[in-house]
């Protein structure tokens, strides 16, 4: 498959939107004081901000609240691009879900479930394929079930 970068008209493909900024910093946690995470959007006007016990949850969180806001600019952006059209709207959603808006398992579901409406078969069933790297790289579901099929159909 050859790889094309992903134009960033697209919400959410932009490694700045809703770019967060990592810092450590001294709380009062019951009454001890600890190093605790701390995470804030760096976006405009947006004011996120929160502490947490480990980066791990840290990170966690500022993915949560960078991908509902990705959702948010693609549902915006397909009202607009299809002016109103439901239908569309809902379908244009689902086909560019990718690491921007889900995390990994949430997104292999998605591509589960294409690869099935594709080509009536289990994405288990297909010669193997590393899901976890087209995800990496920030492919959507849909392409990538297309992808799988294309390279099972070849051999």
């Amino acid at each position: 498959m050859t790889r094309m970068p992903r134009p960033h008209d697209l919400p959410g493909t932009d490694p700045r939107f809703h770019e967060h900024r990592k810092y450590l910093s001294v709380m009062k946690v019951q009454g001890v004081e600890r190093i605790v995470s701390n995470g804030s959007c760096k976006h405009d006007g947006c004011g996120y901000s929160a502490a947490w016990a480990t980066n791990a949850g840290r990170d966690r969180g500022m993915w949560q609240h960078r991908a509902y806001l990705v959702v948010e600019a693609r549902i915006q952006y397909f009202k607009t691009k299809f002016q109103g059209d439901t239908k569309k709207m809902t379908r244009a959603l689902i086909e560019t879900v990718d690491c921007h808006t889900h995390l990994f398992a949430h997104w292999m579901k998605q591509v589960d479930e294409f690869i099935l409406e594709l080509a009536e078969v289990k994405s288990t069933d297909l010669p193997d394929f590393n899901f976890r790297v087209e995800y990496d790289l920030g492919s959507s579901a849909y392409d990538v079930a297309q992808a799988a099929i294309e390279k099972a159909s070849s051999f």
